[in-house]
């Protein structure tokens, strides 16, 4: 990984010399020519257990570079320079288009399930098939790639990839508008394999962050599970879980709140230590804000903030961010989520998207937002000269993203691939096979 070499105090309008991704020499382009995927008419399946092991062979920077080039293909410059040479011919080749068609849902007494086809601008093609159970047991999900024929040639268990892709879409913000300070401290709100991903994926790219802080709403297993996991990849990082009892001010709801003593555990690299949060509350309504002074602290001090929950209400007051702070907001996808208030939104001056149609439908912290206050990222990742617009808009560099279904089958034609090289995944010979 790359060193952090000393230099001159960045400006506000600059990216942090500080903060470079690893310089590595560039890995190959994407394109499935590259890659044979066997005899036509052949399928593999990749196992969870498949997936985990690729994932674990990949170097960071070739998982970054298939995302950015989905960025890329989105992208309003990238469109119009394509139009520009499309004027030169007659006709439009649309085998190259990108194409992303609505997405399809079924609902069953059990479940929700989501049918997300794409096609990216080189020619990969599939659908990924997401299930939500009622019960809220995880989030089943596989991914179906085509070959140029259209025939199946792999069935990709998807359950970790949607988190790893966000994540890499994540870093490749952080990448256009690190922190304005060198990042040493990493706050991620939620414990889920969103979090799992952004920390292992942050901590490896970014080797000044020290400590990572994960904020919870009560303590768990899954929690422990995590902290753990990540003190074995991470030995020399501060690694530690603050359970939040913090609450937004003006939000109509009635939740129970017993008196209790609620126990967490804080795991550093050194030891082990036991802190108590007392819950004082009881029957709310029309909650007045409940400040956690803790957390106020621990989010003063960073300068990454990913959060990565459900919320569908802020979770931490925006007047506790340092200025010039990352903040990336990846967990809700609702119009009623939000997970921070406006003040986040409006101290940003403009907020970069993974996608301006798809965050204006579905992005709670966005609903009202001009266009002019959105600007996508891969706008900026195709023309850099555009992030100086942005950082001086504002005093805070935010990410919003609900999530694109190009960036599902780009990952799983990079686990695919890999697949092939690694000789992984059960393979079904003649399985389309004229005999």
């Amino acid at each position: 990984m790359g060193q952090n070499i000393p230099s001159p105090t960045p400006s506000s309008s600059s990216p942090n010399p500080n903060l470079p991704l690893p310089t590595q020499n560039q890995p190959p382009s994407r394109s499935p020519s590259l890659v044979p995927s066997g005899k036509p008419g052949t399928l593999t399946i990749l196992t969870a257990s498949d997936v985990d092991t690729i994932i674990s062979s990949l170097d960071p920077e070739t998982i970054l570079q298939s995302q950015s080039e989905v960025f890329i293909s989105l992208s309003t410059v990238h469109k119009s320079k394509k139009r520009e040479k499309e004027e030169e011919v007659e006709e439009e080749d649309d085998k190259s288009k990108t194409q992303l068609p609505p997405r399809t849902s079924l609902k069953s007494s059990t479940n929700t399930t989501l049918y997300m086809p794409s096609r990216t601008e080189t020619g990969e093609e599939g659908i990924k098939i997401v299930s939500v159970p009622l019960d809220g047991e995880g989030l089943p999900a596989s991914t179906i790639l085509m070959d140029e024929l259209g025939r199946v040639k792999g069935v990709i268990n998807a359950r970790k990839l949607t988190a790893l892709r966000n994540a890499a879409g994540s870093a490749l913000f952080l990448r256009s508008f690190p922190p304005l300070q060198l990042p040493t401290n990493l706050v991620i709100f939620g414990l889920g394999a969103q979090s799992s991903a952004h920390a292992n994926l942050f901590l490896e790219l970014f080797p000044s962050l020290t400590t990572c802080t994960f904020i919870a709403r009560r303590d768990s297993p899954r929690g422990e599970k995590l902290i753990i996991s990540l003190q074995s990849s991470f030995p020399k990082k501060n690694i530690s879980i603050h359970i939040s009892t913090y609450v937004a001010p003006h939000y109509n709801h009635q939740p129970q709140l017993n008196n209790h003593t609620s126990p967490f555990t804080r795991q550093t690299k050194d030891q082990n230590i036991i802190e108590e949060v007392k819950v004082t509350s009881g029957k709310i309504q029309n909650q007045e804000e409940i400040r956690d002074p803790l957390l106020s602290q621990i989010i003063h001090n960073a300068q990454i903030i990913c959060t990565l929950t459900p919320s569908t209400e802020p979770l931490f007051n925006s007047v506790d961010i340092c200025s010039g702070t990352s903040v990336i907001l990846v967990g809700s996808y609702k119009p009623f989520m939000r997970e921070v208030d406006e003040g986040v939104i409006r101290r940003s001056g403009i907020v970069i998207v993974d996608s301006r149609s798809a965050c204006k439908k579905e992005a709670g912290e966005l609903v009202g937002l001009k266009d002019e206050k959105m600007m996508e990222l891969g706008d900026v990742i195709v023309d850099g000269s555009k992030r100086e617009k942005v950082v001086k808009e504002g005093d805070l560099r935010v990410y919003k993203s609900v999530g694109i279904g190009l960036q599902d089958v780009a990952i799983a034609e990079l686990i695919f691939q890999q697949a092939q090289h690694m000789g992984l995944g059960t393979v079904i010979p003649n399985f389309d096979s004229i005999v």
